[in-house]
C-alpha cells in the first residue's frame, strides 16, 4: 500500500469517528429497547399477579359447599 492511500483510509477513519450524524438515531433506538425492555417486565408481573388473583379466587370457589 502505498504511502499516499495509507494517509488517505487515516483520514477517512478519523472523519468517520468524528462525524456524529445518526447518533440522535441509536439514542432513541436505545431508549425504545429500554421501555420495551421493561414493559415486559412489568406486563409479566402483572400476568402473574392475575394468574395468583384467579388460582386464588378458584381455590375459595371450590371450598364453597354446595347444596343438593
Amino acid at each position: 500500500m502505498e504511502k499516499n492511500q495509507i494517509n488517505k483510509s487515516s483520514s477517512s477513519l478519523r472523519a468517520l469517528v468524528r462525524d456524529e450524524r445518526g447518533m440522535s438515531t441509536v439514542e432513541y433506538v436505545i431508549l425504545l429497547a429500554v421501555i420495551v425492555m421493561g414493559s415486559v417486565t412489568l406486563w409479566t408481573q402483572i400476568g402473574d399477579h392475575v394468574v395468583l388473583a384467579l388460582t386464588g379466587s378458584h381455590a375459595e370457589i371450590i371450598k364453597i359447599p354446595t347444596t343438593p
